[in-house]
């Protein structure tokens, strides 16, 4: 997933599909451009580490 540079305090919105995300196992046969759970968990919690408050 290409993650954004972001500072403390910017916000962030990922919408990546005008349903729902692919299956894991058809977005990686289909080669689909969007970001796996995992892959979404990691930059989530690298982003929010970043302000001492968290998600507040």
């Amino acid at each position: 997933m290409l993650a954004p540079k972001l500072s403390a305090g910017d916000k962030v919105i990922g919408l990546f599909s005008d349903d729902h995300l692919d299956y894991d196992l058809d977005r990686q046969k289909s080669k689909l451009d969007q970001p796996s759970l995992t892959e979404m968990v990691q930059f989530a919690i690298e982003h929010l580490s970043k302000n001492p408050k968290g998600y507040f």
